[in-house]
């Protein structure tokens, strides 16, 4: 029996970058470090979700994108809670970057940071951020906020409306990570029972959901992608495309399950349609020390990347996963296969 936690979320997320280490999802660097504060200050929340017109007509800059389309994302999400926060008008992206097969930029590169802000030519950079700077200052909601109103509702991703239309209400996407990872400390998978939960209860009314589509690599090696098509089959499907097509599908999703790293925080909240959002590597009933690796490090704290202690407008599942480490989550061994549903402690948060 699944344990239902009412737990709260007390501690504030505190990643340390390293631009010399692999980022443990798609990029080959560490996520930017980001500060998901639970709550803001009376100053900074009057700039939640508003309009304006009297921002100010000058620009937040960067040099470069770093990594690729995970932590580009992180990256502008920074850029754009800067902007927010000081007021400035408007973004004015690098060239270049991974992201660009996601989202359209203008041919300025210049984004405005308030739905309201007029422009009259080139805007000063008022701040550049180098290389791994910016820093995210909001809560997980109102960066969802953010990017919903400044990139999914302004209709700058690379995402064809049809893409919403090929996942029916019943279906939950999965993302496994795969490729140039194995799992292990440094690049820590959930185990194979997190998504056989999701596909036993996770659906409305904690019924099954009719059909799940996994989002991998070519290589398929993660062990997870097998056993589902062994639990489930005939409804299962695997799904190894481009990387604009697998994030618009994590991006259109009704129902979406992620793994570790930035691809799922991040596409989660350009994500407009989302009703369920499930999450690994909660610590409810196991402490971060007690995952280790990247885990109780770098990572520490991680699954606050996605998950708001209140109302964001869907469904929170956070899943955690006592007397499961990061050193068993390798992809050789059989602990991935092996570790069991009843020993996951499941909170939801409702929406």
């Amino acid at each position: 029996m699944v344990a239902s936690l009412q737990s709260s979320l007390t501690e504030a997320l505190n990643i340390a970058s390293d631009p010399q280490v692999e980022d443990p999802v798609l990029d080959p660097v560490f996520p930017l470090m980001h500060r998901f504060d639970q709550n803001v200050s009376e100053e900074q929340a009057k700039f939640k979700n508003n309009v304006t017109v009297d921002c100010k007509p000058m620009a937040v800059c960067s040099t470069g994108w770093p990594g690729r389309l995970g932590n580009n994302l992180y990256h502008l999400e920074g850029l754009l809670s800067d902007a927010r926060h000081n007021n400035y008008c408007y973004v004015s992206v690098p060239h270049g970057g991974a992201i660009r097969d996601l989202i359209n930029f203008a041919d300025d590169n210049v984004i405005d940071a308030f739905s309201a802000a007029r422009r009259h030519g080139t805007p000063q950079c008022a701040t550049t951020a180098h290389g791994w700077g910016g820093v995210a200052k909001d809560s997980v909601k109102d960066l969802r906020s953010t990017m919903s109103k400044t990139i999914s509702y302004r209709n700058l991703l690379k995402c064809s409306p049809a893409t919403s239309d090929m996942i029916p209400d019943e279906t939950v996407v999965m993302h496994m990570r795969s490729g140039d990872i194995h799992g292990g400390n440094i690049y820590p998978q959930p185990p194979c029972s997190y998504y056989k939960l999701v596909m036993l209860e996770g659906g409305p009314l904690r019924k099954p959901f009719e059909k799940g589509v996994i989002l991998t690599e070519p290589d398929m090696r993660n062990p997870c992608i097998q056993a589902m098509l062994d639990t489930f089959p005939g409804k299962i499907e695997v799904h190894s495309r481009s990387v604009t097509e697998d994030a618009c599908a994590m991006i259109s999703a009704k129902h979406l399950a992620i793994a570790f790293g930035t691809w799922g925080p991040a596409l989660s909240r350009l994500n407009t349609n989302l009703m369920d959002l499930y999450v690994p590597w909660g610590e409810d009933g196991v402490t971060a020390e007690e995952y280790g690796g990247d885990l109780a490090s770098r990572s520490k704290h991680w699954y606050l990347q996605s998950v708001y202690n209140g109302s964001i407008g869907y469904r929170q599942h956070v899943y955690s996963f006592p007397g499961f480490t990061s050193a068993q989550s390798q992809f050789n061994g059989q602990d991935m296969l092996s570790y069991s549903m009843d020993r996951i402690n499941e909170r939801i948060i409702p929406a």
